[in-house]
């Protein structure tokens, strides 16, 4: 049985934020967990530009005598949601404009 398992989270953050302190937040909250591993270092990575959110991915090592799986993945998600509300970091979610076009508009574009 693995002795150690690599973790890792996604997290959106809005267009505006100050990307080095959101990862260092999500560097604090992470590595204070029970059986967080401290060799390989946890670390953050851009992933992707989202429609929403800049997306940022953390990838970290637990040691699973000392910290169970899924607990670890929901305290660590708990903990930057909190931790963001206490930095007024945004994470945002969709939001899609609709456009209505009424059968009268449609006969003016013409």
């Amino acid at each position: 049985k693995a002795k150690r398992r690599r973790l890792s989270l996604d997290v959106g953050v809005g267009y505006g934020t100050d990307l080095p302190r959101a990862s260092e937040i999500m560097l604090e909250c992470v590595n204070r967990l029970p059986g967080v591993e401290s060799d390989p270092a946890a670390f953050v990575a851009f992933k992707a530009f989202g429609d929403s959110s800049i997306n940022l991915s953390i990838f970290f090592w637990l040691n699973l005598k000392e910290g169970g799986y899924w607990s670890t993945l929901n305290a660590a998600l708990d903990g930057i949601k909190v931790a963001f509300e206490v930095e007024n970091i945004d994470i945002p979610f969709p939001i899609r404009s609709i456009q209505m076009v009424s059968q009268s508009d449609e006969n003016e574009v013409k």
